[in-house]
């Protein structure tokens, strides 16, 4: 299974919108039809973009070494990282990182 679709399943496999997982997935149905990307591209251009730019990530930011990583690889790598410094579940990171470039990615942007 590739890095992307993992991280894909983690969040669909959310319960109850825990963590928003209904808005997160939401705004990647709304980013698959304007842009006939898929999902696992889709979720892997998200997470990256809001590591790299949500303020609350500036710290671990410097962890996370970048290096030749596949993108999908590279995400997978900063769910890691975060999820150890920070102690809280992956899934909760996926959706709160999907939410946050639906609102802030330009070529992505969903109504709020």
């Amino acid at each position: 299974m590739s890095a992307s679709q993992s991280i894909l399943n983690n969040l669909k496999s959310i319960k109850d919108n825990s963590y928003g997982a209904n808005k997160a997935l939401q705004i990647l149905r709304e980013a698959k039809q304007r842009t006939h990307k898929s999902e696992q591209v889709l979720i892997t251009e998200l997470v990256l973009f809001a590591f790299e730019n949500n303020p609350a990530y500036n710290e671990i930011r410097r962890m996370v070494i970048d290096g030749e990583a596949q993108s999908a690889d590279r995400a997978r790598s900063c769910l890691k990282v975060l999820s150890a410094a920070t102690g809280r579940r992956q899934q909760s990171l996926i959706a709160e990182m999907v939410i946050y470039g639906g609102l802030y990615k330009n070529d992505l942007k969903v109504d709020k």
